[in-house]
């Protein structure tokens, strides 16, 4: 959900140091007592994702790791974290994204009747059922009678619809 991005602030270049390779960010220079140079900067907060108090604002992780790895303060109003892990920010796991593709790169909900993304245990007619959505609306797949067989009509459906963004759960 993007509500509010806040703009970063040009400084972020001088007082931060960013490892592409791990994602994490470090103090470039002494910051205070509490923020000596080479110290870990951000917290993990309660949605996975890690949060830089700078300046008395509070920043996400991931879109000041992807302006330091791009060198750039013009970052997509949309971040996606390829492999679903919100506090993973290392560059090659960034990428631009509308919300929609977004939302297709979801790993399977927890609670549901199958242990696999996109089915269904469907106990009208005792089959799997596979359903997928694509532009706001969800498309069944059709009943079959493993869980498995359902499963492959998703990835196969995910691959076609979703591309790149596709997630098999």
């Amino acid at each position: 959900l993007m509500t509010n991005i806040i703009p970063l602030p040009a400084e972020i270049f001088d007082y931060f140091q960013y490892n592409p390779d791990t994602g994490i960010i470090r103090w470039k220079i002494d910051n205070g007592r509490c923020n000596p140079k080479g110290k870990l900067v951000g917290h993990l907060n309660s949605r996975g994702y890690i949060e830089i108090r700078f300046k008395g604002k509070t920043y996400q992780g991931h879109r000041i790791a992807y302006a330091l790895g791009h060198n750039t303060l013009e970052i997509p109003p949309m971040l996606d974290h390829i492999n679903c892990d919100s506090s993973d920010n290392r560059i090659a796991n960034l990428r631009a994204a509308t919300d929609q593709e977004n939302s297709y790169n979801k790993k399977k909900r927890p609670k549901t009747t199958s242990k696999y993304k996109g089915v269904s245990w469907y106990r009208r007619l005792q089959k799997w059922q596979a359903q997928i959505r694509h532009e706001g609306r969800s498309i069944h797949l059709g009943c079959y009678h493993s869980e498995e067989e359902a499963h492959a009509a998703y990835c196969k459906a995910a691959a076609e619809l979703h591309g790149d963004f596709a997630n098999f759960g």
